[in-house]
């Protein structure tokens, strides 16, 4: 592989400090630091616990991640400066992978509580959880539509994981996928007309594209390396985690039309889970040193969103 090309470096925007809940009013987490500032990656958790599936709050200012740092996985808020964080779920269940709702309002979030995993609602006025699904097998991985009216998951209610769609107040779900291989990690596009995830159909864990209503899907990205956990990335371009560098997971975006492939420039030892920033400068990551791939529990950083061209 030739030596990367710097292409392009996002730069922060002012936001205000927006309503998340009476308990939550406090502006601590104001926001990263500016791409210029951010000369090296910003830790913003550090506990011998797993840290892990970052979710960047609609303002940008906060960031939800699960963490196992009580002893079971919870739903933890932290801003994204690395300060005020709080414990948003207290449950013996194990409640992971949140997903906020666009008016920062509610957080989705998939648990066991009643035995099965499902997906449940948490309000952040009240801190109240409510289920949204029932169904046989298991939900998970909840991304909420832009638009805040539907929810995409998994599901192995028919035997393997599959991607289904249904309102987010409740109600029927449709199937979107229908592959004999596990289609995982749902991401929406900022339109919310596709869905991005990943599937190991040829070989090794791939990207595609598929209509939100299960029509015109694509194969995205096709190497020998696993690609995983898809997050999309403003309107043309999903970012997500790979091996393609050898034996440390490393985060790269590829175009969803061209399918030209980018590294991100910074970063720091085994990352994966990316989330991009509502405004695209900064990319949160849960990043474990290079090398200890086993054994060694994940953190959360932010690093500024510069991305390198990719040279065959």
């Amino acid at each position: 592989m030739k030596r990367p090309r710097k292409l392009w470096i996002g730069v922060t925007t002012s936001v205000g400090c927006g309503w998340i809940a009476v308990l939550l009013l406090s502006c601590a987490g104001s926001g990263p630091p500016g791409a210029d500032e951010l000369a090296t990656p910003l830790q913003l958790t550090s506990d011998p616990a797993d840290d892990r599936r970052p979710a960047w709050s609609p303002d940008g200012r906060r960031i939800a991640f699960e963490s196992n740092r009580d002893g079971n996985f919870d739903i933890y808020l932290v801003g994204a400066d690395g300060d005020g964080l709080v414990r948003l779920t207290d449950h013996p269940a194990q409640d992971r992978r949140p997903s906020w709702t666009p008016d920062g309002t509610r957080i989705v979030f998939q648990s066991d509580r009643e035995g099965s995993v499902d997906l449940w609602r948490l309000q952040l006025e009240t801190l109240a959880a409510s289920r949204i699904t029932d169904y046989p097998g298991d939900e998970e991985v909840p991304a909420v539509s832009p638009d805040g009216r539907r929810l995409a998951f998994m599901s192995s209610r028919e035997g393997h994981l599959q991607l289904f769609v249904q309102p987010l107040n409740g109600g029927d779900s449709s199937r979107v996928t229908d592959s004999d291989a596990n289609d995982i990690w749902p991401t929406w596009s900022p339109d919310g007309t596709r869905l991005g995830f990943f599937s190991q159909r040829a070989g090794a864990d791939d990207l595609y594209l598929i209509g939100a209503d299960g029509s015109d899907e694509r194969q995205l990205t096709d190497h020998v390396a696993n690609d995983f956990v898809p997050a999309w990335d403003g309107g043309d371009w999903i970012a997500f985690a790979s091996m393609r560098q050898g034996t440390a997971a490393w985060i790269f975006r590829v175009h969803v039309d061209s399918g030209t492939v980018q590294t991100l420039a910074d970063a720091t030892g085994h990352c994966t889970e990316p989330a991009v920033s509502p405004d695209g400068s900064h990319v949160a990551l849960a990043c474990r040193p290079e090398g200890e791939r086993q054994g060694r529990f994940y953190d959360l950083f932010v690093v500024a969103a510069v991305w390198l061209e990719v040279e065959s």
